[in-house]
């Protein structure tokens, strides 16, 4: 009987717990980011400044 409810229309089971699961490990992603992410991105790798770009151009 269970099955012929979800073809009536209603989301399968399988979906419904695929969903809450990727939600949650992207709500987790999120978090972790924002508490343990002080410098990172693109900018943090340009942070050495004039110094960098002088001592790649010696070589």
């Amino acid at each position: 009987m269970d099955t012929e409810q979800e073809s009536a229309g209603g989301i399968r089971r399988w979906i419904k717990i695929a969903v809450i699961v990727v939600a949650v490990a992207v709500l987790i992603t999120f978090v972790v980011m924002i508490v343990l992410g002080d410098d990172h991105g693109p900018a943090r790798h340009f942070s050495a400044g004039p110094a960098n770009i002088a001592a790649e151009s010696e070589l």
